[in-house]
């Protein structure tokens, strides 16, 4: 049988000893009892008063600033905007929309010489080569078509990676990036952008040139390539081993 003593108010000035295994008996609004054990509420002492804050007020299976995640029913939790996660194991994954930014992508080594002679195919079986161009050729042209790409995607730079042999003359290469558009009256052409640093050198070379800031939206009825212009001194020569597009795919 418990005995209950009843107290209007109760000032403790020094100190309140409560038994091992003691209970603080509450009751509820609909008269019903909740019994808080005292050592549980001792182990709370120990908990800062910031990080009691995350777990007051939240809401199962929703994400809030300064809270923390408890699963829902189902155990879902929804109104994440970013996670960082270094492995994630799933049955399955429904995506919306996934970026991925800076990817770079080779364009292969499918090319045409352009309106001005000067580059020559590379028709060897046994070398990954694009393109040569010989000794004393003004202004070459050649079209690298630029394949895989997916509407959407933003175009953000390209790279040309060439060797270039000089015997001390100089010898100079240029890209850009251009669309062809297809229209009822005839398909339209124009440079995306502007030509990328000019590669202007009296030495051989391993140049690895790129064109940055781009912001050209992959759409339905475009194609694009990359025109590279060359010209080589006497007793020099240009050799195009590839070239990519960096693009940011959503």
């Amino acid at each position: 049988m418990i005995s209950w003593k009843k107290f209007a108010n109760i000032e403790v000035l020094k100190a309140l000893y409560i038994k091992k295994g003691a209970v603080i008996t509450v009751e509820n609004a609909d008269r019903t009892l909740t019994n808080v054990d005292v050592a549980e509420l001792a182990a709370l002492n120990s908990i800062a008063a910031a990080d009691l804050a995350k777990i007051d007020g939240i809401t199962n299976g929703t994400a809030a600033s300064g809270k923390a995640l408890v699963l829902g029913a189902s155990g879902e939790i929804a109104t994440i905007t970013s996670a960082t996660i270094t492995t994630l194991t799933s049955t399955t994954v429904n995506v919306v929309s996934v970026v991925r930014t800076g990817r770079s992508m080779k364009c292969g080594v499918r090319g045409r010489v352009g309106a001005v002679a000067g580059w020559v195919l590379s028709a060897a079986t046994t070398q990954g080569y694009v393109a040569t161009m010989a000794a004393s050729q003004a202004a070459g042209t050649l079209i690298v078509p630029i394949e895989g790409l997916w509407i959407g995607d933003t175009i953000t730079g390209f790279t040309i990676n060439a060797q270039i042999e000089s015997a001390g003359g100089t010898v100079t290469l240029d890209a850009i990036l251009r669309a062809t558009t297809n229209v009822a009256a005839d398909p339209t052409e124009a440079d995306i952008g502007t030509t990328m640093t000019q590669v202007s050198v009296t030495a051989d070379t391993a140049s690895v040139t790129s064109k940055t800031g781009l912001t050209e939206v992959v759409a339905a009825g475009k194609s694009y390539y990359l025109l590279i212009t060359g010209t080589t001194a006497a007793a020099t020569d240009i050799i195009l081993l590839n070239s990519a597009i960096t693009v940011t795919t959503a």
